[in-house]
C-alpha cells in the first residue's frame, strides 16, 4: 500500500509538475509576448522619430535648393551684366588706345616740324640776318620818308 501510495504520490507530483512546468511555460511566453510588444512599441517610437527627423531634413534641403536655385540664378546674370559692360569698356579702351597712338604720331610730328625749322634756321642764319638788316633798313627808310 505504500507503494500505491507513493506510485500515486509521485503521479500527483508528476501531475503537479507538468502544472507548475505548463505555468512557467505560460508565464516565459506572457513574458516574452509582452517583451517583443515593449520592443515594437520602442522601435515604432524610434521609426516616428526617424520620420519626423527625415522630414524636417527635407524641407531644409528643400529650402536650401531653392536659395541656391536662386543664387545661381542671380550669379548667371551678374555674369551676363558684368560681359556686357565689359564690352562696353573694351571699345572705350580700344579708343584710348588709338587716342594714344594719335597723340604719339602728332608729337613725333611737331618734333620732325621743329627739327627741320631748327636745321632750316640753323643752314640759312645768314640769309636771315641779312634779311633782317635789309627789312630793319627798308623799315627806317618808309619812316624817313613818311616823315
Amino acid at each position: 500500500m505504500l507503494v500505491a501510495i507513493r506510485k500515486k504520490e509521485l503521479h500527483l507530483s508528476m501531475e503537479s509538475l507538468l502544472y507548475i512546468a505548463g505555468i512557467i511555460a505560460l508565464a516565459a511566453i506572457v513574458f516574452l509576448v509582452v517583451f517583443v510588444i515593449i520592443t515594437i512599441r520602442s522601435a515604432k517610437q524610434t521609426m516616428d522619430q526617424v520620420s519626423g527627423t527625415l522630414g524636417n531634413l527635407e524641407q531644409q534641403v528643400s529650402g536650401i535648393t531653392t536659395e541656391a536655385n536662386e543664387l545661381l540664378e542671380k550669379t548667371n546674370q551678374l555674369t551676363n551684366d558684368m560681359q556686357s559692360k565689359s564690352a562696353k569698356l573694351d571699345g572705350l579702351f580700344e579708343g584710348a588706345q588709338q587716342f594714344g597712338q594719335t597723340a604719339s604720331h602728332l608729337n613725333q610730328s611737331f618734333d620732325q616740324v621743329a627739327a627741320q625749322v631748327t636745321q632750316s634756321a640753323s643752314e640759312n642764319k645768314e640769309q636771315i640776318n641779312q634779311a633782317v638788316t635789309w627789312g630793319t633798313a627798308a623799315i627806317d627808310l618808309i619812316k624817313k620818308i613818311k616823315k
